[in-house]
């Protein structure tokens, strides 16, 4: 329990105590009194006691996908695809993650990361979260260097929205440069994510996004 709604009950328990024991010697002022300290104190646990449970986190944006099926993201993938066939246009695939020095993910993070998302990128493109701790970018008729920008500008609103010092890592694949098929995009980008976190962790580029980009499908 909670130091504070400890003290508050304690408190709130002897001032009652304490008119009770006033009212059977009839010190009706004393009385008074310590009724009112007891109200007062009782409110002051309960408020206490309410905010120890703790506030509720912040409301995230982006729909955490963690339970969903991975060929949903492929059928979605599917759809972008074919689009970008008909149209002879780039698709590039973006995994990404983010962590702030010696930290966690924490949710206030997380929702702000998911709000600059979606703030930043066009209606056209597709937003996920196919992990707690991973966020997804579908960028439409988006080549390989318009991937890395896309992170890049992705890094510094998530810095200019004041959320201490995170950093980016991404990881990402293009159609038709580096797969042609949705499961061979969403693999490839997740490989060069985990590669992008590896390179992240020797603090070899400080503060900045770290960007890795896949390596072309043999298949």
């Amino acid at each position: 329990m909670d130091r504070r709604v400890l003290l508050g009950l304690v408190s709130a328990l002897s001032a009652a105590a304490l008119a009770v024991a006033a009212t059977r010697w009839h010190f009706m002022i004393l009385a008074s009194v310590a009724a009112l300290a007891a109200l007062a104190s009782a409110a002051l646990w309960l408020s206490h006691g309410h905010r120890a449970q703790g506030a509720p986190e912040p409301k995230d944006p982006l729909k955490d996908a963690s339970e969903r099926e991975q060929p949903g993201l492929e059928e979605d993938l599917d759809a972008k695809l074919a689009v970008a066939k008909r149209h002879l246009w780039p698709i590039t695939v973006v995994q990404m993650a983010i962590s702030q020095p010696g930290e966690p993910l924490e949710a206030p993070l997380a929702a702000a990361l998911s709000e600059v998302i979606l703030k930043t990128l066009r209606a056209s493109d597709m937003a996920a979260r196919p992990a707690p701790d991973r966020f997804l970018i579908v960028l439409d008729d988006t080549g390989e260097q318009g991937g890395v920008w896309a992170v890049e500008r992705l890094q510094e609103a998530l810095e200019a929205a004041g959320e201490g010092s995170p950093r980016i890592m991404a990881g990402l694949a293009t159609y038709p440069t580096h797969a042609l098929e949705s499961a061979s995009l969403l693999s490839l980008s997740s490989d060069a994510l985990d590669k992008a976190m590896d390179a992240a962790r020797s603090g070899a580029v400080g503060n900045a996004a770290q960007v890795q980009v896949a390596k072309t499908d043999p298949g």
